[in-house]
């Protein structure tokens, strides 16, 4: 999901695999979709390629700056922005269905509880 950093959904109403959001905080594993240091830098060194840039020292980067950094710079391919867009939409019916079971769960244990 490193991939997405920097664009906006379909409809530019949110940034994609934007993991401050509340949907996408009720991921049931997030560790599977939120990227790691090594995925992030290995974007950061693909997007150099892409626009032709000099390499960054990703190495000495924090997270947070290597992510500003994938914001400020983010895909232009039309064809991978697209697959991105399908990809984001598959993650946010996971993350849908896992906050709709929770609901669920809260709610039968509120009905078992007032039992």
């Amino acid at each position: 999901m490193a991939m997405c950093r920097g664009l906006s959904s379909k409809d530019n109403v949110c940034q994609l695999a934007d993991f401050s959001d509340p949907m996408h905080a009720s991921l049931p594993d997030k560790r599977q979709h939120d990227p790691t240091v090594v995925i992030v830098k290995e974007e950061v060194r693909r997007h150099t390629d892409l626009w032709g840039l000099p390499k960054v020292s990703s190495a000495s980067m924090a997270r947070a700056s290597l992510l500003e950094w994938l914001n400020d710079l983010p895909l232009i391919n039309p064809k991978c922005i697209d697959w991105l867009h399908a990809e984001e939409e598959k993650l946010c019916l996971i993350a849908q269905q896992a906050k709709d079971e929770q609901s669920v769960s809260i709610g039968n244990r509120e009905a078992f509880e007032f039992e």
